[in-house]
Parts: C-alpha cells; sequence; structure tokens
C-alpha cells in the first residue's frame, strides 16, 4: 500500500512555506485516489493547514494542522456537509488524519506531516 504522505513532497525550508507544493504521480496509486471527495478533501487540507505553529485563541495551533468546522470545509471543498464526513472518515480509518474536536470547531492534522519535512 502507498502512504500518501510519502508521494506528496512539500516544500518546506526553515519551517517557512514557500507557497506551493508538489504532487507525485503514484498519487495515482493511493487508495482514496479513485473516491474523488477523499482526494479532494486531502488536496484541500496539504493546501490549507498551517505550515508553522499559530496561536489561534489562546492555543498553540501545530504546523500541519488546521482549524476548522465542518460547515467551513464543506463550503472551501464546495461539497455537502455530508460528503465532508464522510470523505474525512475515510481518511481518519486510512491514518491520513486526526482530528480534536468541540462543540464549534475541530483541528485536522495531518499526521505524517514531520516525517515529510524531515525528510528533506
Amino acid at each position: 500500500m502507498v502512504n500518501i504522505y510519502l508521494l506528496f513532497y512539500l516544500t518546506i525550508v526553515n519551517q517557512v512555506m514557500s507557497g506551493w507544493i508538489k504532487l507525485h504521480r503514484s498519487l495515482k496509486d493511493w487508495e482514496w485516489y479513485d473516491d474523488h471527495n477523499a482526494t479532494r478533501l486531502l488536496l484541500h487540507l496539504l493546501l490549507s493547514v498551517n505550515y508553522e505553529d499559530r496561536v489561534w485563541k489562546g492555543q498553540t495551533i501545530k504546523a500541519g494542522t488546521i482549524v476548522t468546522s465542518w460547515e467551513n470545509l464543506a463550503k472551501e471543498v464546495g461539497l455537502s456537509v455530508k460528503q465532508i464526513r464522510t470523505a474525512m472518515d475515510k481518511l481518519e480509518r486510512s491514518k491520513e488524519v486526526a482530528r480534536y474536536t468541540t462543540n464549534k470547531w475541530q483541528a485536522v492534522s495531518l499526521v505524517k506531516m514531520g516525517q515529510i519535512a524531515s525528510r528533506m
């Protein structure tokens, strides 16, 4: 099984994002590649997560994490909330992402972000 985070090559120099990501062609071998909603959500998360630690409402949000809601993700990705929840469930089951939730927001983390940065 191909690990999606080994397929993505994020350019991070001294923990500063250069503004773009590279995608390896072997992304097509990823287990969820043929699921358009899961692929679209993962690409959106890759483009949207913090590239450095940030403080949000008194909490440190680590690099590789985004604070969002189901409604915001649905609006930003152009899918329904149900489609986002289903796609997120697939990404969680395959250990691509991890979520911390409250009743108002959720933090979504790319699980293997540190491994990607350390390989550069």
